[in-house]
């Protein structure tokens, strides 16, 4: 465990084994800036004498290549339509939530072999879940037209790969409180709906 500063608490951390960036578990925020060389390195002084010196290789501003850039804008892009399919409220501050839950994904090579539109549904679940939004993985599975299993299946290795498996955000069960004015505007949509059909269908009959 590890505090974030912008999670507020100590938080589970994720170190990717390829270039040593460390990131907080929860929301993405990179704990650690630098990457630093793991290993000892040796140099010559003025003396000829060798000595040990640690050294930094780069920094994260040093950027990603072209084809992780394309790969997270990729991501971003298919968590906008889901956001907006799906009419989520929150806009770019829990698309950007579910955008670092996205990359710390694509830091675990956890996209390889699946599909983009999974994984970030995946992601964006549990954006939702993390911000009490009132929406099942069954509402993300219908939107992509996939078994909610085959969906199901992504989360819980999601939640895995991210050290989330202990966390409230995957063991807390769900308020069904959070359901009721959702579920409750659907009713009464569709009550003023049917309303206006009778009254319609009245109309109709009383001029005949």
């Amino acid at each position: 465990m590890v505090f974030c500063g912008h999670c507020q608490d100590d938080c589970p951390y994720v170190k990717d084994p390829d270039n040593g960036i460390i990131c907080c578990g929860i929301c993405g925020k990179v704990l650690d800036p630098n990457i630093y060389d793991d290993g000892p390195s040796f140099v010559k002084d003025s003396s000829g004498q060798s000595r040990l010196r640690g050294s930094i290789i780069k920094a994260i501003e040093d950027g990603c290549s072209i084809s992780r850039e394309r790969t997270e804008a990729k991501g971003r892009d298919e968590i906008w339509q889901i956001v907006h399919g799906l009419h989520v409220s929150g806009g770019d501050d829990i698309i950007c939530t579910a955008h670092n839950f996205y990359k710390l994904a694509l830091d675990n090579s956890f996209t390889k072999g699946r599909q983009t539109s999974h994984v970030a549904a995946a992601c964006l679940y549990i954006a939702c879940r993390r911000g009490e939004k009132p929406y099942l993985l069954i509402d993300f599975s219908d939107y992509l037209h996939i078994s909610v299993y085959v969906l199901g299946a992504v989360f819980l290795q999601l939640c895995q790969v991210l050290l989330l498996g202990e966390h409230p955000i995957v063991q807390k069960l769900v308020d069904p409180s959070l359901f009721i004015h959702r579920f409750t505007e659907r009713k009464l949509t569709y009550m003023c709906v049917l309303i206006y059909k009778i009254q319609k269908t009245s109309s109709y009959i009383r001029i005949h």
